[in-house]
Formats: C-alpha cells, structure tokens, sequence
C-alpha cells in the first residue's frame, strides 16, 4: 500500500509540474510587462541571426512620429496601439498589424511598417492582449483577441471613415488572431489579409509544440490543460478555430509560409488555404524556418504583398 501510495505521489506531482509548466509557458503574460521601449536583440535570442535588421527596425520605430491609441476590450481591458499616419489624408488605406506570441511589433514586423509606409499605407500596430503596453490576464491564442481584431478595426473607421481600405498582417499568433477575426461579418472596407505562418487552433498548436519539444504525447496532457485552461483563463482550446472562420470569410486572403517551418508546421498553412472559401492565394518561400520569410525573401514577399494590395484595395 505504501509503495502504491508514493507511486501515485509521484504521478501526480509529475502532471501537475507538468500542467504547471505548460500554463507557465503557454498562458502566462508576456512579463515583463512595462511601458519601455524594446531591447535591442542579442545573439542568445531568437531570430539572432537577424539582428542587425531587427536592431535597425527597433531603432526606426522609436524614431519615427506616431501615435500612442487606445481601445477597451469586450471584457473591460484597456488594448494599446501605435498609429503611423500619413499627414493630410494622403494614404492610399491603412495596415492592421498583429504580432505573435510574446511578440514585440518591432521585431516580429522589422521592416515591414516602413515598407506599407513607403508604398501609402497608415500602419496601425497592437500590443495584442496580455502583451507589452496592452492589459489582459492570459492570452488566449487568437479566441477572445479575434474580437479585439474587430473593434481596431472599428476604432479605425470611426476615426478614418469608411471610403479607404483596410488591410490586416497577422505573423504566427497573430496570423491566428486576424484569420479568426475573418469570421465575423467584418466592414466591407477590410478588403484583404495577409496571413503570414499560422496556426489552426490553440489545440493543433499546443500538440505541435509539446510532441515536437518534448517528444510527448499529446494525450493526455493536452485534454487535462484543457481543463486547466478553461478553469483559469476561460476558454477551450477547441472553442474556435481559423478552420471556423475561413469557411465562412469572404475576405481575399494571401497566405504565406516557409516550407521548412520548425514551429507552426507548415500542414496548417496548407490546411487553412484548403478551408478558405474566399480568393486566395498561397506564397511558399523554400528552405525558410518559422516567421522568417521577410527576411529571407524580403524583395519578393513585399512584390507578392504589393500585387495583392494593388489587385484587391478597390474591390
């Protein structure tokens, strides 16, 4: 009785590290959490070996004139912004650009606000829940920041009117968020998406990430986070999914992925493309890992983003 009793100790304090360790990296904000500006990057950190652009994108984001804007979530949390807004109503439309997990807008996006900047375009970049400047306990991987999607894009119509486009960038978590968003009945001036390398859902994504890392199987750690999830943060990890969304979206849709991504596989890409019964188009970028195909393909993924742009902004 006592060796089964200690056997039983020690499962269950193995699952519970494990649910532990799985809420600490998965759900927890993105801390610190502080009104600086972002560190340069090293060359410990991912993405390193692109640091000298990243650094540089850092540094033009905290030079350039913005704006600092607000909105309130659904559930009563305060979201953050910075708005780059070509003077004198001269913008051709305006870029909604969301980061991924424990991302910083200006390295998950270096060089990009500069480019829809030179080409016209307002750029508008959120601190998505639970991240940086913007409140919120958990993240929630694209379930409740779909909704905080929708109300940007209703706080730039209210303060830029309706007669120009909207486009929305959406990179790994973010991807997820502005797919998902595509479900609701969005206004008709949002007239493209990039979605650049993500995911189908929390649940696919979690599996993904813990068989991959940690070469575990996913049950039955993942249904036993699921509960843990729900008690917690509020959600399900199959509450919704861009498989949801895209089979209703009628929004043109540009996906982009790179064939070797060692993060969100690239069978989601593929798998969110097939579910889209809107336009769309898919752009693979050979030999790229995970979030990685602006930098390694920067003339071609900005020629591909350009046509997109120019083929649907006054559809």
């Amino acid at each position: 009785m006592a060796i089964f009793l200690t056997i039983l100790a020690v499962f269950v304090s193995f699952v519970l590290l494990l649910l532990f360790g799985i809420y600490f990296i998965f759900f927890r904000p993105n801390f610190p959490r502080h009104d600086e500006p972002p560190h340069p990057l090293d060359e410990k950190e991912y993405l390193h070996e692109y640091r000298d652009i990243i650094n540089r994108s850092i540094e033009w984001f905290l030079s350039q004139k913005s704006e600092d804007v607000y909105i309130t979530s659904f559930d009563g949390f305060s979201l953050y912004g910075t708005f780059f807004e070509i003077p004198d109503g001269k913008a051709k439309g305006t870029v909604l650009m969301c980061h991924g997990f424990h991302g910083v807008a200006p390295r998950d996006f270096a060089g990009l606000p500069e480019f829809y900047l030179s080409i016209g375009y307002n750029v508008l970049v959120i601190n998505q829940r639970a991240h940086n400047k913007s409140g919120g306990k958990y993240l929630t991987y694209g379930i409740k920041e779909r909704f905080d999607c929708r109300d940007w894009i209703l706080f730039l119509n209210s303060r830029l009117g309706t007669e120009k486009p909207i486009f929305l960038h959406g990179l790994s978590m973010g991807c997820a968020t502005v797919l998902m968003a595509s479900g609701f009945e969005l206004p008709p001036n949002v007239k493209g998406i990039v979605a650049d390398c993500g995911y189908t859902s929390p649940y696919d994504i979690m599996c993904a990430v813990l068989k991959n890392s940690t070469h575990l199987p996913p049950f039955p750690i993942i249904p036993l986070s699921e509960i843990l999830v729900k008690c917690i943060a509020g959600f399900w990890l199959k509450e919704y999914s861009t498989l949801d969304a895209l089979k209703t979206n009628r929004i043109p849709i540009l996906f982009i992925s790179g064939d070797k991504d060692d993060f969100v596989p690239p069978w989601m890409t593929q798998k969110n493309y097939d579910a889209c019964v809107a336009e769309k188009r898919l752009v693979w970028f050979e030999g790229v890992k995970h979030a990685e195909s602006f930098f390694m393909g920067k003339e071609r993924y900005e020629a591909e983003v350009t046509k997109f742009f120019e083929d649907y902004a006054n559809k």
